[in-house]
Protein backbone atom coordinates (compact mmCIF):
# COMPACT_ATOMS: atom_id res chain seq x y z
CA UNK A 1 0.00 0.00 0.00
CA UNK A 2 2.89 2.05 0.37
CA UNK A 3 3.20 2.76 -3.87
CA UNK A 4 -0.47 3.98 -3.41
CA UNK A 5 -0.07 7.39 -3.49
CA UNK A 6 2.53 7.43 -6.22
CA UNK A 7 0.12 5.11 -8.23
CA UNK A 8 -2.70 7.45 -7.85
CA UNK A 9 -0.22 10.38 -8.47
CA UNK A 10 0.51 8.61 -12.24
CA UNK A 11 -3.25 8.46 -12.85
CA UNK A 12 -3.98 11.80 -12.04
CA UNK A 13 -0.68 12.88 -14.36
CA UNK A 14 -2.06 11.20 -16.98
CA UNK A 15 -5.25 12.43 -16.96
CA UNK A 16 -4.40 16.18 -16.28
CA UNK A 17 -1.83 15.65 -19.73
CA UNK A 18 -4.66 14.36 -21.29
CA UNK A 19 -7.40 17.42 -20.39
CA UNK A 20 -4.52 19.91 -21.92
CA UNK A 21 -4.04 18.09 -25.15
CA UNK A 22 -7.71 18.22 -25.29
CA UNK A 23 -7.31 22.01 -24.52
CA UNK A 24 -4.59 22.49 -27.19
CA UNK A 25 -6.57 20.73 -29.72
CA UNK A 26 -9.33 22.71 -29.46
CA UNK A 27 -7.47 26.25 -28.96
CA UNK A 28 -5.23 25.84 -32.09
CA UNK A 29 -7.00 23.39 -34.96
CA UNK A 30 -10.39 24.85 -34.92
CA UNK A 31 -9.35 28.56 -34.72
CA UNK A 32 -6.93 27.86 -37.62
CA UNK A 33 -10.06 26.70 -39.68
CA UNK A 34 -11.10 30.21 -38.62
CA UNK A 35 -8.95 32.02 -39.25
CA UNK A 36 -7.77 30.27 -42.75
CA UNK A 37 -11.67 31.29 -43.53
CA UNK A 38 -11.52 34.61 -42.27
CA UNK A 39 -8.28 35.05 -44.29
CA UNK A 40 -10.20 33.74 -47.52
CA UNK A 41 -13.01 36.33 -46.40
CA UNK A 42 -9.93 39.48 -46.20
CA UNK A 43 -8.64 38.79 -49.08
CA UNK A 44 -11.41 38.35 -51.40
CA UNK A 45 -12.88 41.53 -50.04
CA UNK A 46 -9.76 43.72 -50.35
CA UNK A 47 -9.50 42.37 -54.29
CA UNK A 48 -12.96 43.50 -55.47
CA UNK A 49 -12.87 46.85 -53.44
CA UNK A 50 -10.41 48.06 -55.73
CA UNK A 51 -12.89 49.80 -58.29
CA UNK A 52 -10.83 50.19 -61.10
CA UNK A 53 -8.85 47.07 -60.85
CA UNK A 54 -5.16 46.20 -59.89
CA UNK A 55 -1.83 46.29 -61.68
CA UNK A 56 0.01 42.98 -61.82
CA UNK A 57 3.88 43.08 -61.86
CA UNK A 58 4.03 39.36 -63.28
CA UNK A 59 7.17 37.81 -64.21
CA UNK A 60 6.57 33.80 -65.38
CA UNK A 61 10.39 32.74 -63.62
CA UNK A 62 12.95 34.92 -61.66
CA UNK A 63 15.02 35.30 -65.41
CA UNK A 64 11.70 36.27 -67.29
CA UNK A 65 10.89 39.53 -68.54
CA UNK A 66 8.28 41.60 -66.14
CA UNK A 67 4.84 42.17 -67.84
CA UNK A 68 2.38 44.72 -66.88
CA UNK A 69 -1.45 42.89 -66.74
CA UNK A 70 -4.76 44.44 -65.70
CA UNK A 71 -6.90 42.80 -63.10
CA UNK A 72 -10.61 43.83 -62.01
CA UNK A 73 -12.38 41.33 -59.62
CA UNK A 74 -16.26 41.35 -59.04
CA UNK A 75 -18.12 39.51 -56.46
CA UNK A 76 -19.84 37.72 -59.31
CA UNK A 77 -16.73 35.32 -59.07
CA UNK A 78 -15.75 37.28 -62.77
CA UNK A 79 -12.03 38.32 -63.06
CA UNK A 80 -11.12 40.98 -65.86
CA UNK A 81 -7.60 41.09 -67.47
CA UNK A 82 -5.84 43.06 -70.15
CA UNK A 83 -2.61 43.32 -71.25
CA UNK A 84 -0.64 44.86 -74.51
CA UNK A 85 2.54 42.80 -74.64
CA UNK A 86 3.98 40.37 -77.33
CA UNK A 87 1.18 37.82 -76.38
CA UNK A 88 -1.38 40.31 -77.45
CA UNK A 89 0.42 40.95 -80.66
CA UNK A 90 1.29 44.05 -79.14
CA UNK A 91 -2.29 45.14 -79.13
CA UNK A 92 -4.80 46.09 -76.00
CA UNK A 93 -7.03 42.96 -75.12
CA UNK A 94 -8.99 41.95 -72.82
CA UNK A 95 -10.33 38.63 -72.01
CA UNK A 96 -12.46 37.26 -68.95
CA UNK A 97 -12.67 34.17 -66.70
CA UNK A 98 -13.56 32.99 -63.31
CA UNK A 99 -11.39 33.68 -60.01
CA UNK A 100 -11.58 32.13 -56.80
CA UNK A 101 -9.79 32.29 -53.30
CA UNK A 102 -9.23 28.93 -52.37
CA UNK A 103 -7.67 27.78 -49.38
CA UNK A 104 -4.34 25.89 -48.53
CA UNK A 105 -1.82 26.39 -46.08
CA UNK A 106 -3.00 30.28 -46.60
CA UNK A 107 -5.67 31.81 -48.96
CA UNK A 108 -4.27 31.00 -52.51
CA UNK A 109 -5.64 32.92 -55.71
CA UNK A 110 -6.60 30.65 -58.25
CA UNK A 111 -7.45 31.48 -61.94
CA UNK A 112 -9.96 28.71 -62.51
CA UNK A 113 -11.18 29.05 -65.76
CA UNK A 114 -9.11 29.55 -69.05
CA UNK A 115 -7.72 33.35 -69.28
CA UNK A 116 -6.28 34.56 -72.55
CA UNK A 117 -4.38 37.33 -70.78
CA UNK A 118 -3.09 35.24 -67.53
CA UNK A 119 -2.90 31.91 -69.21
CA UNK A 120 -0.76 32.45 -71.60
CA UNK A 121 2.44 32.42 -69.55
CA UNK A 122 1.30 28.53 -67.98
CA UNK A 123 0.15 27.61 -71.80
CA UNK A 124 2.58 24.34 -72.25
CA UNK A 125 1.88 25.79 -76.10
CA UNK A 126 3.80 29.20 -75.80
CA UNK A 127 5.93 27.54 -76.98
CA UNK A 128 5.02 24.23 -77.53
CA UNK A 129 6.37 21.74 -75.37
CA UNK A 130 7.56 23.56 -71.93
CA UNK A 131 5.56 27.57 -72.42
CA UNK A 132 6.53 30.18 -70.82
CA UNK A 133 7.05 28.47 -67.15
CA UNK A 134 4.51 30.52 -65.30
CA UNK A 135 1.77 30.11 -62.88
CA UNK A 136 -1.64 30.79 -62.77
CA UNK A 137 -2.53 30.02 -58.72
CA UNK A 138 -0.66 32.78 -56.59
CA UNK A 139 -0.40 32.33 -52.83
CA UNK A 140 -1.15 35.63 -51.16
CA UNK A 141 1.58 35.80 -48.68
CA UNK A 142 1.12 40.22 -47.48
CA UNK A 143 -1.90 41.79 -48.04
CA UNK A 144 -2.99 45.57 -47.68
CA UNK A 145 -5.74 47.76 -49.25
CA UNK A 146 -3.37 49.21 -51.65
CA UNK A 147 -0.46 46.40 -52.61
CA UNK A 148 -0.37 42.42 -52.16
CA UNK A 149 2.52 40.34 -52.48
CA UNK A 150 2.23 36.82 -53.78
CA UNK A 151 3.81 33.96 -54.65
CA UNK A 152 3.37 31.20 -57.96
CA UNK A 153 2.11 27.95 -56.23
CA UNK A 154 4.49 25.96 -58.51
CA UNK A 155 7.33 28.33 -59.51
CA UNK A 156 7.58 30.18 -56.37
CA UNK A 157 7.89 33.20 -58.60
CA UNK A 158 7.33 36.51 -56.79
CA UNK A 159 4.12 38.28 -58.22
CA UNK A 160 2.47 41.60 -56.93
CA UNK A 161 -1.26 43.55 -57.45
CA UNK A 162 -1.09 47.26 -56.95
CA UNK A 163 -4.09 49.28 -56.89
CA UNK A 164 -4.46 51.18 -59.73
CA UNK A 165 -4.99 54.51 -59.88
CA UNK A 166 -8.96 55.93 -60.03
CA UNK A 167 -10.46 57.58 -62.93
CA UNK A 168 -8.61 56.07 -65.44
CA UNK A 169 -9.35 53.79 -68.58
CA UNK A 170 -7.26 51.19 -68.55
CA UNK A 171 -6.06 51.80 -72.46
CA UNK A 172 -4.23 55.31 -71.15
CA UNK A 173 -2.87 53.66 -68.48
CA UNK A 174 -1.36 51.29 -71.01
CA UNK A 175 -0.57 54.04 -73.14
CA UNK A 176 1.10 55.79 -70.00
CA UNK A 177 3.50 52.59 -69.56
CA UNK A 178 4.29 52.79 -73.44
CA UNK A 179 5.36 56.23 -73.68
CA UNK A 180 7.92 55.48 -70.05
CA UNK A 181 8.98 52.53 -71.86
CA UNK A 182 9.74 54.25 -74.94
CA UNK A 183 11.96 56.77 -72.73
CA UNK A 184 13.56 54.12 -71.44
CA UNK A 185 14.53 51.00 -73.70
CA UNK A 186 16.68 51.61 -76.04
CA UNK A 187 19.92 49.78 -77.73
CA UNK A 188 22.76 50.93 -76.27
CA UNK A 189 24.30 49.46 -73.25
CA UNK A 190 23.30 50.96 -69.68
CA UNK A 191 25.07 51.82 -66.30
CA UNK A 192 24.45 51.04 -62.61
CA UNK A 193 26.51 53.85 -60.90
CA UNK A 194 26.43 53.25 -57.04
CA UNK A 195 28.52 55.85 -55.39
CA UNK A 196 32.32 55.07 -57.26
CA UNK A 197 31.48 51.66 -59.27
CA UNK A 198 30.10 51.03 -61.91
CA UNK A 199 28.19 48.06 -62.83
CA UNK A 200 27.52 47.46 -67.07
CA UNK A 201 24.21 46.40 -68.29
CA UNK A 202 23.30 44.90 -71.28
CA UNK A 203 20.05 43.27 -72.42
CA UNK A 204 18.30 46.55 -72.01
CA UNK A 205 15.40 45.65 -74.89
CA UNK A 206 14.78 42.34 -73.43
CA UNK A 207 14.00 43.29 -70.17
CA UNK A 208 16.53 41.42 -68.50
CA UNK A 209 19.44 43.36 -67.74
CA UNK A 210 22.82 40.95 -68.31
CA UNK A 211 25.51 41.58 -65.47
CA UNK A 212 29.22 40.08 -66.53
CA UNK A 213 31.51 39.37 -63.33
CA UNK A 214 34.53 40.97 -64.09
CA UNK A 215 37.00 38.02 -63.09
CA UNK A 216 34.66 34.71 -63.81
CA UNK A 217 33.04 36.49 -66.74
CA UNK A 218 29.87 34.55 -65.39
CA UNK A 219 26.72 36.16 -66.17
CA UNK A 220 24.06 36.81 -64.54
CA UNK A 221 20.04 38.11 -65.18
CA UNK A 222 18.44 40.89 -63.78
CA UNK A 223 14.56 41.03 -65.14
CA UNK A 224 12.66 43.74 -64.57
CA UNK A 225 9.47 45.46 -65.21
CA UNK A 226 8.00 49.31 -66.50
CA UNK A 227 6.42 51.21 -64.08
CA UNK A 228 3.98 54.12 -64.37
CA UNK A 229 6.97 56.33 -63.06
CA UNK A 230 10.27 54.34 -64.33
CA UNK A 231 11.21 50.50 -63.45
CA UNK A 232 11.03 47.82 -60.76
CA UNK A 233 13.35 44.91 -60.91
CA UNK A 234 12.59 41.35 -59.65
CA UNK A 235 14.05 41.28 -56.98
CA UNK A 236 16.24 43.99 -54.36
CA UNK A 237 19.45 44.09 -56.13
CA UNK A 238 22.90 44.68 -53.84
CA UNK A 239 25.57 47.32 -54.98
CA UNK A 240 28.96 47.58 -54.25
CA UNK A 241 28.17 49.86 -51.39
CA UNK A 242 25.76 47.19 -50.03
CA UNK A 243 22.79 49.00 -50.31
CA UNK A 244 20.01 47.24 -51.52
CA UNK A 245 17.71 48.76 -54.55
CA UNK A 246 14.69 47.46 -56.42
CA UNK A 247 12.50 50.48 -57.33
CA UNK A 248 14.07 52.99 -59.78
CA UNK A 249 12.13 56.46 -61.15
CA UNK A 250 12.99 58.08 -64.23
CA UNK A 251 14.08 61.81 -63.62
CA UNK A 252 12.65 65.02 -64.86
CA UNK A 253 14.86 65.19 -67.83
CA UNK A 254 14.53 61.51 -68.92
CA UNK A 255 18.64 60.46 -69.10
CA UNK A 256 18.59 58.63 -65.69
CA UNK A 257 16.79 56.26 -63.29
CA UNK A 258 17.12 57.08 -60.14
CA UNK A 259 17.13 54.10 -57.15
CA UNK A 260 13.94 55.03 -54.66
CA UNK A 261 15.73 53.91 -51.62
CA UNK A 262 19.22 55.42 -52.24
CA UNK A 263 19.71 58.51 -54.54
CA UNK A 264 23.18 57.90 -55.06
CA UNK A 265 22.40 54.95 -57.19
CA UNK A 266 20.81 55.27 -60.52
CA UNK A 267 21.07 54.11 -64.40
CA UNK A 268 22.55 56.17 -67.10
CA UNK A 269 23.65 56.20 -70.49
CA UNK A 270 26.71 56.70 -72.72
CA UNK A 271 26.87 60.22 -73.82
CA UNK A 272 24.19 60.75 -76.37
CA UNK A 273 26.93 62.69 -78.95
CA UNK A 274 29.54 59.58 -78.62
CA UNK A 275 26.32 57.33 -79.64
CA UNK A 276 25.19 59.60 -81.99
CA UNK A 277 28.88 59.13 -83.92
CA UNK A 278 29.71 55.38 -83.08
CA UNK A 279 26.46 54.01 -84.25
CA UNK A 280 24.75 53.67 -87.98
CA UNK A 281 21.38 54.41 -86.46
CA UNK A 282 19.44 56.33 -88.64
CA UNK A 283 17.22 59.47 -87.17
CA UNK A 284 13.82 60.66 -88.90
CA UNK A 285 13.49 64.63 -89.00
CA UNK A 286 10.28 64.65 -87.32
CA UNK A 287 8.32 67.70 -88.77
CA UNK A 288 5.76 67.90 -86.22
CA UNK A 289 8.67 68.93 -83.07
CA UNK A 290 10.67 70.99 -85.76
CA UNK A 291 11.01 75.10 -85.56
CA UNK A 292 10.19 76.82 -88.64
CA UNK A 293 13.80 77.39 -89.96
CA UNK A 294 13.74 73.92 -90.88
CA UNK A 295 10.19 73.28 -91.08
CA UNK A 296 9.90 75.12 -94.18
CA UNK A 297 12.50 74.00 -96.54
CA UNK A 298 11.65 70.48 -95.72
CA UNK A 299 7.78 70.87 -96.39
CA UNK A 300 8.99 72.11 -99.67
CA UNK A 301 10.83 69.04 -100.63
CA UNK A 302 7.96 67.07 -99.69
CA UNK A 303 5.65 69.55 -102.21
CA UNK A 304 8.87 70.11 -105.02
CA UNK A 305 9.06 65.99 -105.43
CA UNK A 306 5.32 65.19 -105.33
CA UNK A 307 4.76 67.86 -107.82
CA UNK A 308 7.69 66.96 -110.31
CA UNK A 309 6.29 63.09 -110.69
CA UNK A 310 2.43 64.13 -110.51
CA UNK A 311 2.28 62.08 -107.41
CA UNK A 312 3.81 59.01 -108.47
CA UNK A 313 6.27 59.11 -106.42
CA UNK A 314 6.35 60.85 -102.58
CA UNK A 315 8.68 61.62 -100.11
CA UNK A 316 8.31 59.04 -97.43
CA UNK A 317 11.14 60.43 -94.80
CA UNK A 318 14.22 62.73 -94.20
CA UNK A 319 16.57 61.52 -91.97
CA UNK A 320 20.01 62.27 -90.67
CA UNK A 321 22.66 59.64 -89.87
CA UNK A 322 25.27 57.02 -91.04
CA UNK A 323 25.23 55.73 -94.19
CA UNK A 324 27.66 52.52 -94.96
CA UNK A 325 29.28 53.48 -97.83
CA UNK A 326 28.90 57.55 -97.37
CA UNK A 327 29.20 58.10 -94.13
CA UNK A 328 27.18 60.96 -92.40
CA UNK A 329 24.57 63.15 -94.26
CA UNK A 330 21.00 63.54 -94.53
CA UNK A 331 18.80 61.58 -96.57
CA UNK A 332 15.21 61.53 -98.77
CA UNK A 333 13.82 58.45 -98.89
CA UNK A 334 10.91 58.35 -101.56
CA UNK A 335 7.96 56.04 -101.72
CA UNK A 336 6.34 53.96 -103.56
CA UNK A 337 9.25 53.65 -105.69
CA UNK A 338 11.80 53.02 -103.11
CA UNK A 339 14.74 55.34 -103.62
CA UNK A 340 17.12 56.88 -101.15
CA UNK A 341 18.93 60.10 -101.87
CA UNK A 342 22.26 61.02 -99.68
CA UNK A 343 23.81 64.30 -99.17
CA UNK A 344 27.01 64.86 -97.09
CA UNK A 345 26.89 65.84 -93.48
CA UNK A 346 30.06 66.07 -90.95
CA UNK A 347 29.15 65.53 -87.43
CA UNK A 348 32.15 66.87 -84.80
CA UNK A 349 31.72 66.70 -81.28
CA UNK A 350 32.25 69.65 -79.27
CA UNK A 351 31.28 68.06 -75.79
CA UNK A 352 29.44 65.23 -74.36
CA UNK A 353 26.33 67.24 -75.05
CA UNK A 354 26.94 69.17 -78.11
CA UNK A 355 27.79 68.97 -81.11
CA UNK A 356 28.71 70.78 -84.81
CA UNK A 357 27.34 70.03 -88.09
CA UNK A 358 29.10 71.00 -90.80
CA UNK A 359 28.56 70.12 -94.76
CA UNK A 360 30.01 69.74 -98.32
CA UNK A 361 28.97 71.23 -100.71
CA UNK A 362 27.63 69.59 -103.57
CA UNK A 363 28.53 66.25 -102.28
CA UNK A 364 26.04 63.63 -102.72
CA UNK A 365 25.56 60.16 -104.19
CA UNK A 366 23.92 59.15 -107.68
CA UNK A 367 20.52 60.22 -106.54
CA UNK A 368 21.03 62.94 -104.45
CA UNK A 369 22.31 64.32 -107.33
CA UNK A 370 19.26 64.03 -109.79
CA UNK A 371 16.88 65.40 -106.95
CA UNK A 372 19.34 68.10 -106.16
CA UNK A 373 19.26 69.01 -110.16
CA UNK A 374 15.50 69.29 -110.11
CA UNK A 375 14.77 70.12 -106.79
CA UNK A 376 15.80 73.74 -105.42
CA UNK A 377 14.10 73.37 -102.00
CA UNK A 378 16.75 70.45 -101.25
CA UNK A 379 19.82 72.73 -101.31
CA UNK A 380 18.05 75.34 -98.93
CA UNK A 381 17.22 72.44 -96.43
CA UNK A 382 20.62 71.14 -96.57
CA UNK A 383 22.15 74.69 -95.94
CA UNK A 384 20.27 74.90 -93.32
CA UNK A 385 21.61 72.19 -91.01
CA UNK A 386 24.84 73.08 -90.37
CA UNK A 387 24.90 74.74 -86.77
CA UNK A 388 26.58 73.98 -83.09
CA UNK A 389 23.92 71.82 -81.48
CA UNK A 390 23.30 71.19 -78.03
CA UNK A 391 21.71 67.38 -77.91
CA UNK A 392 18.96 66.42 -75.81
CA UNK A 393 17.45 62.88 -75.23
CA UNK A 394 16.27 60.75 -73.07
CA UNK A 395 17.81 57.37 -71.72
CA UNK A 396 16.70 54.99 -74.62
CA UNK A 397 17.53 58.21 -77.23
CA UNK A 398 15.03 56.88 -79.30
CA UNK A 399 14.75 60.73 -80.02
CA UNK A 400 17.04 63.39 -80.49
CA UNK A 401 16.40 67.00 -79.73
CA UNK A 402 19.11 69.40 -81.75
CA UNK A 403 19.12 73.02 -80.09
CA UNK A 404 21.13 75.85 -81.65
CA UNK A 405 23.70 76.96 -78.89
CA UNK A 406 23.48 80.21 -80.04
CA UNK A 407 19.73 80.58 -80.66
CA UNK A 408 17.27 78.21 -78.82
CA UNK A 409 14.53 78.65 -81.05
CA UNK A 410 15.84 77.01 -83.42
CA UNK A 411 15.62 73.31 -83.52
CA UNK A 412 15.01 70.04 -85.12
CA UNK A 413 13.89 66.93 -83.80
CA UNK A 414 14.95 63.45 -85.15
CA UNK A 415 13.52 60.00 -83.83
CA UNK A 416 14.96 56.61 -84.76
CA UNK A 417 14.23 54.77 -87.78
CA UNK A 418 13.91 51.42 -87.68
CA UNK A 419 14.63 50.30 -91.77
CA UNK A 420 12.59 46.99 -92.53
Amino acid sequence: MKHLPIILFLIALVLFLSSCNREQESLFEQPAAIRLNEAIYNTDSILVSATNGWIMHYFATNESPGYPILTKFEKTGEVLAAAKNKFSRNKYAESKSLFEIIGDNGPVLSFNSYNNIIHAFSNPENPAGHGQGGDYEFIINNISDSLIKMSGKKTKTSIELYKAPENINWSNLFEQLDNMNNKIIGDDVVYLISGNDTTILSGTNSFVFEIEESQSKQISYLPFIITLNGIKLYEPFETKRKTYVQHFTLSAEGDKLIAESDNQTYITGSNVVDFLISSNQLYEFNLTQTSEHFLSPANLIYEQLHSRYSGNRDVDYLAIGYHNGFGFGFSISTKPTLTIARYQLYLLKQNNQSIKINREPKVFDQNGEIFYNNNTAIEDFWKTLPGTYELKTTLSKNSVTFIDIENELRYFTANKKTIE
